[in-house]
């Protein structure tokens, strides 16, 4: 398997930007591109050669950011890739279709769910090249759920008692669009008022949505 071509965009809107060598940050993400973001779940964005010929579509049109020459059905969450001599990328979760493919081909966002790719974070430094082979390493991450409730739920659990997170925040790192601003909060009304973090988080949240009845 390789990543036989790669891209990066810069700013929001703009098209992505084939590249010959990308460098890849530990917790950052691919430098220079948008979404290179400590703890964002989303740093890099793989795509198959498969998917783009079943759905007609370009290397690129995706904005991926490695387009890999075989298949990565194979590959699941938890699971690190080494890419080039030293890159380490860590398997995230599916990368959920978003309603701006459909500018490419009338719905192809809801025909193309579950085939948009993969996305992970970097975990370890490298500078990767176009043809650089994609290996499995010998390291395991716990995985993460693929949807949205689940990877709240896990994330919730793991918030220290006291600290503070606004919904921009809850986002990132759940690595969900601005459209899931009002679903969060049925998130939270679902977990229930268990105890005093669970309540301070809602309100948290419906005051950083201007919502707050306090």
């Amino acid at each position: 398997m390789r990543a036989i071509k790669l891209f990066a965009k810069q700013r929001k809107g703009a098209a992505t930007t084939e590249y010959e060598n990308l460098v890849l940050r530990r917790g950052v993400g691919v430098e220079g591109d948008i979404y290179a973001i400590a703890g964002n779940p989303r740093q890099v964005l793989l795509v198959d050669t498969p998917a783009l010929a079943e759905f007609g579509l370009n290397p690129g049109d995706l904005r991926e950011n490695l387009l890999v020459d075989a298949s990565i059905d194979c590959l699941a969450s938890g699971q690190v890739l080494q890419i080039g001599q030293t890159a380490l990328v860590r398997v995230t979760f599916p990368c959920d279709p978003c309603a701006q493919l459909n500018q490419l081909q009338p719905g192809l966002a809801k025909r193309i769910k579950g085939k948009r790719g993969l996305l992970g974070i970097v975990v370890r430094d490298g500078l990767i090249h176009a043809g650089d082979q994609i290996q499995i390493a010998p390291y395991r991450f716990k995985p993460l759920p693929d949807n949205a409730k689940g990877r709240f739920t896990e994330f919730v659990g793991r918030i220290q008692p006291g600290k503070v997170v606004s919904t921009a925040q809850l986002l990132m790192a759940l690595g969900l669009a601005r459209s899931y601003y009002r679903t969060i909060p049925i998130f939270l009304k679902k977990a229930g008022d268990r105890s005093p973090f669970i309540a301070s988080l809602a309100q948290t949240v419906a005051c950083s949505q201007n919502i707050c009845p306090f």
